[in-house]
């Protein structure tokens, strides 16, 4: 199943507090269902099924890379980076981060940029704490990055973006001014 955000004023907080979650057969249900994990159930967003969507895959990125998709994400001006600089000062320079794709964005603000994949990032900080956070990554960037994980880690990363009990980057940002 795969999820799509229509995004037409482009200001995410004008967005219903709950969506549909739908299937490819046309079958409907709310959303987020129960137990649906951390990054999808608390965003919130108005969501419907799509046919087309996002790679099945997770991604790893150093440091530098990470930087430079989130530069990327905001110079197209896509909703979800970190603000220029924020991850130069707060991620671990060291670290390896991980991208999982869980949406497709479509954003009428910004057809040229349109869709784009709403990704869940695993983000290890200075302080060695690892969070959950968004970025959002133009389809073609993601494509381009290597293929470097086993299976086994794939499922690891994805279940600890889901289940993990992370704090988000916006929580850690807030115990760590």
């Amino acid at each position: 199943m795969l999820f799509v955000i229509d995004d037409p004023s482009g200001d995410e907080g004008s967005l219903p507090n709950r969506g549909t979650q739908g299937s490819t057969d046309g079958g409907e249900q709310v959303w987020p269902p129960p137990a649906s994990g951390v990054g999808l159930a608390r965003l919130g967003w108005e969501t419907r099924a799509v046919r087309s969507g996002v790679p099945r895959t997770v991604k790893a990125v150093d440091t530098s890379e990470l930087i430079r998709l989130d530069a990327e994400a905001i110079e197209c001006g896509l909703n979800r980076n970190h603000g220029a600089g924020w991850l130069v000062e707060f991620a671990d320079p060291g670290a390896v981060h991980y991208l999982w794709p869980v949406l497709v964005h479509r954003a009428e603000h910004r057809p040229e940029f349109s869709p784009h994949w709403r990704c869940m990032l695993l983000l290890t900080m200075r302080d060695g704490q690892q969070v959950s956070s968004l970025l959002d990554v133009l389809p073609t960037s993601f494509e381009n990055l290597p293929e470097t994980l086993d299976a086994a880690t794939k499922t690891e990363v994805t279940h600890r973006l889901e289940h993990g009990g992370l704090l988000t980057q916006a929580q850690w940002a807030d115990l760590n001014p």
